[in-house]
């Protein structure tokens, strides 16, 4: 709701009377210290540090305020409660079914990357990498204190 609130601001903040039009739903005196936070040297200073973070990401978070965690709960399976696989929720999280397409080429490659990985150890007569393993293999290890919060089924050991 707050981004939506800054989103109006800075679509009017050249408008003098700016402070004596909040919008709908918001009071005078909490649109007032909205105001005066959206234009602090702290809020400023935070806003530029996100700026330059996002412009670092090789991909974009396409999850929204859900966490990986609730999106496999929501895929399980109903009958044995099993939890999709790892490339199943990349995928379910990175690829637009609306548009039929990756939304970056950043997360495609690593799919097709994930699928390579396990298909070619077959293929070459080794023994084949578990999902999970190529999975690991092409985003690196996990860190420890994030597994839960990215891929709530494993249990991370500290």
């Amino acid at each position: 709701h707050r981004h939506k609130l800054h989103l109006h601001y800075l679509e009017n903040k050249h408008d003098e009377d700016i402070l004596h039009k909040p919008p709908n739903g918001v009071s005078q005196e909490d649109w007032e210290k909205l105001i005066n936070y959206f234009g602090s040297d702290g809020f400023k200073k935070i806003s530029d540090r996100n700026k330059e973070n996002r412009k670092k990401l090789k991909m974009a978070h396409t999850c929204g305020t859900k966490f990986i965690a609730q999106y496999c709960y929501e895929d399980r399976d109903p009958e044995t409660e099993q939890e999709p696989t790892r490339t199943a929720t990349w995928k379910k999280t990175q690829y637009n079914n609306k548009k039929n397409a990756w939304v970056d080429h950043v997360s495609k490659e690593v799919y097709e990357d994930i699928i390579r990985l396990q298909s070619q150890a077959s293929d070459e007569g080794q023994k084949s990498m578990n999902e999970d393993e190529a999975f690991i293999k092409v985003l690196g290890p996990e860190k420890t204190k994030s597994i839960t919060r990215l891929w709530g089924w494993l249990e991370a050991t500290f």
